[in-house]
């Protein structure tokens, strides 16, 4: 992994929600072939809220117990950030599993197992955890918390093809949103120095992509900053309330270019060549 100047590591592969489709957390440097998840239509009557998902723990023989404490409590921080109200009907559950294994340069993903249903899966046995500053841990599980209440509107309880359609949402969304997210909430903790000086190490890193927005049909490494970067573009054009906007939006109509133009006053491929120009300019509006 490269330094965890933007947080974790993750793997975003989406191969099948009830069989442990998963997306993930962080950056990784290395992932398996992925597919995004489209929302479908859903019942309206069903609501809960992300901060008050039921939590379980399974800590792997191996892993020390500061550790196994570190990701227990920041867990419970990064449920706190996420009053999200979801269509998941009765109480979502998410289980966070920590490991002494390593996978790769990855350091943690999340996985829907069906609706309402997650598991976060925590890997310290590598090189990717153990060259996390321990101060911006953190900002791993906010990540992944956030992929929990982006999941919770995206329907997974039918099975492969309800996860795996024709139609996918962009990756740069699906992780930029997660990564936006985590460096927002974790800059007014005061993380990493606040969000002006996280912000600053994203747009340094994003500097460093050559490929257009467009074109991120897998994303690893820098990659994970330039979707940060869309994203806080587009929540700049749009205001904040566009994100969950947008996430309502698609789980009520399964019709998620829609629901973009909707949210963000824009097409895809609009947007797209906005940020473009944004990014010439030196990601300077």
């Amino acid at each position: 992994m490269r330094r965890v100047v933007a947080v974790a590591a993750c793997v975003l592969a989406l191969i099948g929600c009830t069989s442990g489709g998963s997306t993930s957390g962080g950056r990784p440097a290395t992932r398996t072939a992925s597919s995004t998840p489209t929302p479908t239509q859903r019942p309206g009557s069903c609501h809960a809220v992300v901060s008050a998902y039921r939590l379980a723990f399974v800590v792997g023989p191996g892993v020390p117990a500061s550790v196994a404490t570190e990701v227990m409590t920041e867990s419970r921080v990064a449920r706190r950030a996420y009053p999200v109200t979801t269509p998941v009907c009765g109480v979502g559950r998410v289980r966070t599993v920590i490991s002494d294994r390593a996978r790769g340069q990855a350091t943690a993903n999340t996985a829907s197992r069906g609706y309402g249903r997650f598991t976060i899966r925590v890997w310290i046995g590598g090189a990717a955890w153990r060259d996390a500053p321990a101060d911006l841990r953190p900002l791993i599980l906010l990540h992944e918390w956030y992929h929990v209440a982006q999941f919770s509107f995206l329907d997974c309880s039918r099975g492969n093809d309800a996860c795996r359609p024709a139609g996918r949402l962009p990756l740069w969304l699906l992780e930029g949103s997660a990564q936006y997210e985590a460096e927002r909430i974790g800059g007014a903790m005061g993380i990493g120095g606040g969000y002006a000086a996280r912000r600053a190490i994203e747009i340094r890193e994003a500097a460093r992509v050559g490929s257009p927005l467009s074109h991120l049909g897998k994303i690893a490494g820098a990659e994970y900053a330039l979707a940060f970067a869309a994203v806080e573009f587009l929540v700049a054009r749009a205001g904040e309330g566009s994100l969950p906007r947008f996430w309502r939006s698609a789980s009520k109509t399964g019709a998620w270019r829609v629901s973009f133009r909707r949210a963000f006053g824009s097409s895809v491929a609009r947007f797209e060549s906005a940020f473009e120009r944004y990014r010439a300019r030196g990601f300077r509006s």
